[in-house]
């Protein structure tokens, strides 16, 4: 896939004779889509009450794009199945298949690599370095190991509603003087951390549209090799491995394994090279050795042992160390499927599964996204619920489950939270919606 949609229009169209007025009219699709992103944008914006006023007026245009299935819009372009596999190969970045994530999805996903992609010198972890200094500059701080578990809240009589008045971190209150913003996902925050009597009136509504959903889960494995990414030839690319191109079949019954044994197959792989697609990766000495990670979809059901069950980290016991094993077997064939030449330069694997997600991101069920990237979430009247503004006055929410998925999704999500903040921040983000051209 070229970075040049010309050329990968090309390419595919060369891939597949006759398909090119179809992949013209889905490229105009997804111009379209990027519009109704901005009516998304816009609305959040927006107070929500204002929001919920304005949503009967945008949403016959916003619902094309928005409400329909990637695969339905795509076979309305005239687009044949084989070709909407190929051009869906990286449905992994947003976890869905084409035929349960909407296509305004898609059309941000298609049109994402556009010019290229760019990748952190010194790999992610310089975006949080990089962060935190920002934080610390402006007068904030940064901690570690400081665990929220609830959100305070208490009756706001002037609404008849709740406010927000401080969390308890590590047992001790810590006030609000403004309020609370959380990126802890809408699952922790509405799920966990609110009293239920509290977050009841911004679950319940999701729960009932099917919007609550969490998203896919997936097992890596870590790979160190022998030597750098230059006597290889490692490419600084990333790749999806698709078992074929109907990846909604595939996808379906990995929901219906109840372990992979029930499975020949996995619907997708990705393998990614860190070290080569990282410039500043030699400058922060080490070896020099090259390092890639392989990722897959699984389900939390398949790693559910009561044995494991509220354990730490190394401290699963010798049967979970056996299970990781078998899919560090399973992931390096795939690896050696594709490069074959690095058979023999492996030194080191780890393995992480949904328990290590769990662990690290006090995601529940393991989910790697936040809330699925579904037909159901993207339901304009649903999207209100996800606003930065919640219905428990001086709680804020940020971050994926606000906005998209990815790093600039939630890029958005703070400008999006900023402007709910500050009259200053809103009007410059919507003279920015505004006078920005946008993709064509």
């Amino acid at each position: 896939m070229n970075s040049d949609p010309k050329i990968k229009m090309s390419s595919i169209e060369a891939e597949f004779p006759g398909s090119g007025p179809a992949l013209r009219r889905y490229r105009q699709a997804c111009a379209w889509a990027h519009k109704s992103a901005r009516i998304l944008a816009f609305l959040k914006l927006l107070p929500r009450a204002l929001a919920r006023l304005a949503v009967p007026f945008v949403r016959p245009f916003y619902a094309r794009y928005g409400e329909r299935s990637a695969l339905e819009v795509m076979e309305h372009c005239g687009l044949e199945k084989d070709v909407i596999g190929a051009l869906t190969y990286l449905y992994g970045d947003c976890g869905l298949p084409p035929g349960r994530t909407p296509f305004l999805i898609q059309a941000l996903l298609e049109t994402h690599f556009d010019g290229g992609a760019f990748y952190p010198k010194g790999g992610s972890a310089s975006i949080a370095k990089t962060v935190i200094a920002g934080i610390q500059r402006r007068g904030g701080a940064v901690f570690v190991r400081a665990n929220v578990t609830e959100i305070m809240t208490r009756h706001d009589f002037t609404s008849r509603g709740y406010e927000c008045n401080g969390v308890i971190c590590n047992g001790v209150e810590i006030k609000a003087r403004y309020g609370v913003i959380s990126d802890a996902g809408a699952r922790n925050t509405f799920g966990r951390l609110l009293p239920p009597q509290v977050s009841a009136m911004q679950v319940n509504p999701l729960i009932a549209a099917g919007a609550f959903e969490p998203s896919f889960q997936l097992v890596y494995l870590f790979v160190g090799l022998d030597t750098d990414d230059q006597s290889l030839n490692l490419p600084a690319t990333n790749l999806w491995v698709v078992n074929g191109w109907n990846h909604d079949e595939q996808w379906d019954a990995l929901d219906q394994a109840s372990s992979i044994d029930d499975l020949d197959f996995l619907p997708v792989v990705f393998i990614s090279f860190g070290s080569a697609k990282d410039k500043g990766f030699r400058e922060l000495g080490g070896n020099g050795n090259a390092n890639l990670q392989l990722l897959a979809p699984v389900r939390m059901e398949w790693f559910q042992n009561p044995k494991w069950e509220g354990t730490k980290v190394q401290r699963r016991g010798q049967e979970y160390q056996d299970e990781k094993e078998k899919w560090r077997d399973r992931l390096l064939e795939y690896l050696y499927e594709q490069f074959p030449e690095l058979r023999g330069h492996v030194t080191f694997t780890n393995v992480a599964t949904p328990l290590t997600t769990k662990f690290y991101l006090n995601a529940q069920w393991g989910e790697n996204y936040g809330l699925a990237q579904s037909i159901a979430r993207f339901q304009l009247p649903t999207q209100l619920f996800l606003h930065t503004e919640t219905e428990v006055k001086g709680l804020f929410m940020v971050g994926q489950d606000t906005s998209f998925v990815g790093v600039l999704g939630v890029l958005g999500s703070g400008a999006l939270a900023a402007s709910s903040l500050s009259k200053r921040a809103a009007m410059g983000l919507y003279m920015e919606m505004v006078l920005s051209r946008g993709t064509e």
